[in-house]
């Protein structure tokens, strides 16, 4: 954790690793009261045919002590449903009212290329912190990449980062070479799931923002007056590396400013 001035920095987590026994910390997110917090833990690696390794979702009670923030009553859960080999998780936050999480999964026995957004409740239904609810399921698209899920700041809706609309033939073994053959689009749906709408067209070529070159969109943000998105584009410049922009979408814009390449 940093602070604001990026000038005083404290550790908050302890996992040992190594190359061969990968552990970490991936995608922290503060709840908006800033009393908890969210993270992806990975906690072992599953074998040499899956990249992600075993992986957790991590929520704890933030505070300080005095001037040095902790971490306290750290629960570890994995949601139900969730592949027992090769699973793919990723936290990406809390919504507004701070009673649900948001999450990527691939539930139903899928391929971790195939995840989906998911929601979870964070309290039960007399208002007490429970991770015993099982998750809801909201892109349901079987083998189709679904990542970057980011709620508007009313909750209403979600923008998120799809594969939905383009045929990707081959991902490499395991999906190893992901990166070289993903593409995506930014799409929203409502917090329920329903009325999925794609955004953008960097991919298409019959579309106005079509840019010449193989992209995916990776994190999404959204402006709290809720009227625009920023998103990390990635693009590909040479042979399969990617180069990233931040693209900043305006909502209702018919054509959405297109990056530099």
């Amino acid at each position: 954790l940093g602070d604001a001035n990026g000038r005083s920095f404290w550790q908050l987590t302890n996992e040992t690793a190594s190359f061969t026994a990968p552990k970490g910390v991936v995608m922290p997110r503060f709840s908006q009261n800033g009393k908890l917090l969210l993270w992806t833990m990975v906690t072992s690696q599953v074998g040499s045919e899956f990249l992600w390794g075993n992986r957790t979702l991590a929520i704890a009670d933030f505070s300080f002590q005095g001037s040095t923030p902790s971490l306290k009553n750290i629960r570890q859960f994995a949601p139900d449903g969730l592949r027992k080999n090769g699973a793919f998780l990723e936290s990406y936050g809390f919504s507004p009212d701070g009673r649900k999480i948001l999450f990527a999964a691939n539930l139903n026995n899928q391929e971790w290329v195939g995840m989906d957004i998911c929601e979870q409740d964070l309290y039960d239904k007399d208002g007490n912190f429970s991770l015993s609810e099982k998750p809801r399921v909201l892109t349901r698209s079987p083998n189709t990449w679904d990542r970057y899920g980011a709620w508007s700041p009313n909750g209403h809706k979600i923008a998120w980062s799809s594969s939905e609309d383009y045929t990707i033939s081959y991902l490499g073994p395991g999906g190893s070479r992901w990166q070289q053959n993903i593409v995506t689009e930014l799409w929203i749906m409502n917090a329920d799931g329903r009325d999925k709408v794609r955004l953008t067209g960097f991919n298409d070529r019959s579309s106005p923002q079509f840019i010449g070159v193989r992209c995916y969109v990776g994190m999404v943000a959204w402006h709290p007056d809720g009227k625009r998105i920023a998103l990390v584009l990635h693009q590909q410049y040479k042979a399969y590396n990617m180069n990233s922009t931040v693209v900043i979408l305006e909502l209702g814009d018919k054509r959405p400013p297109v990056p530099d390449r």
